[in-house]
């Protein structure tokens, strides 16, 4: 099964196919579980690839490390990439993650983000008519939302704009050199233990509808392409 995050990695390294080499290089998914693993190991072959989860349980039967990504077991400067899919805005402290993707990443390493947005058409519309976004759970009470699921945790824990995560990046030595708008209309997460079942907003005909169109600052996720700048952020 793919995912719409994986195919529009694709088709940004058809359109990019010497922006990085392989060969011998480590490409880390971090947060990722074995599903992602099978997803991307095609799309980055040669490289070794590896999973990195803070649950062995999620990375069992796959190349995995265990850790968590406040403290990236690696040298400086050893990786060439680094991807993590919706993961920033699970942390409480995002720029430790970010500091350390740049720290182990090779100058002109890339650094592959696909986070939620805050900014999207879907939480304006809810602000105006004074709701808590989709997602995002202050409490674990269930209060300000428009979705009735209850859930046993807080959801998101950071919220980013694409102006927010692009000024974040750019302050850790990152650069911005491509991005893609993305929706979340798919059934791989509830099978994978990734969201409640049932959990996400309805309308899925629209919501795939508006992915295609919409610029990455107004989609429900953002999958932003960086490159890791040769000066070391101040």
């Amino acid at each position: 099964m793919d995912i719409v995050k994986i195919e529009l990695i694709r088709r940004w390294l058809e359109r990019h196919p010497g922006a990085m080499s392989y060969e011998g290089g480590v490409v880390i998914d971090v947060g990722g579980i074995r599903e992602y693993y099978h997803l991307l190991e095609p799309l980055f072959r040669p490289a070794d690839l590896y999973v990195l989860n803070v649950l062995p349980e999620r990375v069992k039967g796959v190349p995995s490390i265990v850790a968590n990504a406040y403290q990236l077991p690696f040298k400086d400067e050893t990786c060439e990439i680094i991807t993590s899919f919706d993961v920033l805005e699970h942390l409480l402290e995002p720029e430790r993650f970010v500091s350390e993707a740049s720290r182990v990443l090779r100058p002109d390493g890339l650094f592959v983000l696909a986070i939620a947005n805050l900014g999207d058409v879907y939480s304006r519309t809810a602000f105006l008519f004074g709701y808590i976004p989709f997602e995002y759970d202050p409490s674990t009470c269930k209060v300000g939302s428009l979705s009735k699921i209850k859930t046993s945790e807080r959801g998101h824990k950071s919220a980013f704009t694409y102006r927010a995560v692009k000024e974040l990046l750019d302050y850790y030595g990152f650069q911005i050199i491509g991005s893609s708008g993305y929706h979340y209309v798919e059934s791989f997460y509830e099978q994978h233990g990734l969201r409640q079942k049932g959990r996400t907003m309805g309308f899925g005909r629209l919501r795939r509808l508006l992915g295609a169109i919409l610029p990455t600052s107004l989609s429900e996720g953002m999958i932003l392409f960086c490159k890791k700048k040769n000066e070391a952020y101040s």
